[in-house]
C-alpha cells in the first residue's frame, strides 16, 4: 500500500469540505481524488468522515496520518475559524484515546502535532478538549508497564498543579 501524498491531503481536505457543504456527493468526490491524485476510494471516503468528525469533536475510529491531521486542523483553522479548529483537537484526542486502548501501539507523533496545534490556539483550551487530552493521557498512562509507571511517579510533582 502506498503513503497517501500530501497533494492527495490537500485534496482530500478541499473535497471533503464540498462534501461537507452538501456541494458534492461523497460518491462523486471520491471519484474525483482517486482519478486526479490516485487516492483510493476507501481512503478519500475515510477523509470526508474524518472531516466530518473533526467539526463535530466527534471520534473517528479509522487511521489518520499525523501529516494528514497537522494540515486539517491548520486549515480548517484557516477556514472555518477557531470554533471548529477546537473542534477537530478534541475529535483528535478521542481518535488517539479510541486507537490506543485497542492496544495497537501509541499514536505519538499524531500526539505531538495535537499537543502543539492546541498550544497554539489563542485562549484556554475548551473543557471538552481538556477532557479529550486527559482521556488520551489516561489510556497511555494504562498501557505503561507497573515499573514505567513507578519510574513516572518517583519523579513527578507531589503538589498537584491547579489550572484555572
Amino acid at each position: 500500500m502506498a503513503a497517501i501524498t500530501s497533494d492527495q491531503i490537500h485534496a482530500a481536505f478541499a473535497l471533503a469540505s464540498e462534501v461537507y457543504d452538501g456541494k458534492v456527493t461523497p460518491g462523486v468526490a471520491a471519484a474525483r481524488l482517486n482519478s486526479e491524485t490516485g487516492l483510493n476510494l476507501g481512503s478519500a471516503r475515510d477523509f470526508f468522515v474524518q472531516f466530518r468528525s473533526m467539526l463535530s469533536g466527534a471520534v473517528f475510529k479509522r487511521s489518520l496520518s499525523a501529516e494528514a491531521a497537522g494540515y486539517f486542523l491548520s486549515s480548517l483553522l484557516a477556514t472555518r475559524g477557531q470554533s471548529a479548529a477546537e473542534s477537530a483537537v478534541v475529535a483528535l484526542w478521542k481518535h488517539i484515546a479510541y486507537y490506543e486502548s485497542l492496544g495497537h501501539g501509541n499514536l505519538n507523533k499524531l500526539r505531538t502535532v495535537v499537543a502543539a496545534f492546541a498550544e497554539s490556539l489563542p485562549g484556554l483550551p475548551s473543557s471538552e478538549a481538556s477532557a479529550a487530552a486527559f482521556e488520551a493521557a489516561v489510556v497511555a498512562s494504562q498501557k505503561d508497564s507497573e515499573a514505567s509507571r513507578a519510574k513516572r511517579l518517583a519523579t513527578a510533582n507531589p503538589v498537584p498543579t491547579v489550572q484555572m
